[in-house]
């Protein structure tokens, strides 16, 4: 975290609010990350997590690591799908009822579960989905003309 984000930060044009996003074993990264580094991104997205890897190792690990307080207002959101198998539903909904136990004021959290999708494909409907309640309060005002577009970006 230490390396990464400064690098991408001099490298690319970047905001100072930061998402963290992946799914299955990506997912399982952006768990760990929020578990070990609750205060490194603004927000975690995780599609199916691979929760269950390690014998739920990250899972564990929450209850400990999850009594730190968070130095700012934090999102999670977390989606499963009807196609991802029961070990890792079981898994994602152990780490949920972690969370629920211990949920501070500064961290924001969703669960979807997404119907008719399997692990495969369910990662674009669950990250717009994410999108959506992250920024359910910003709306943007079209541009008039190609001028204000670029100049908007």
């Amino acid at each position: 975290m230490d390396e990464v984000r400064p690098y991408i930060d001099r490298q690319y044009r970047s905001s100072p609010f930061a998402i963290l996003a992946g799914t299955s074993l990506s997912g399982l990264f952006v768990i760990d990350a929020f578990v070990n580094h609750p205060n490194s991104f603004n927000a975690y997205l995780a599609a199916s997590p691979s929760l269950w890897w390690d014998k739920n190792a990250v899972v564990h690990r929450a209850e400990k690591a999850l009594q730190k307080p968070l130095t700012r207002s934090t999102f999670l959101y977390i989606s499963l799908c009807n196609g991802d198998s029961e070990q890792l539903r079981s898994s994602a909904r152990e780490f949920e009822a972690e969370i629920k136990k211990r949920l501070p004021d500064s961290l924001h959290t969703q669960y979807l579960d997404i119907a008719g999708e399997t692990h495969n494909s369910s990662p674009l409907k669950s990250f717009y989905a994410g999108l959506q309640w992250l920024y359910s309060d910003w709306a943007s005002e079209a541009p008039d003309d190609m001028g204000a577009l670029r100049r908007a970006l």
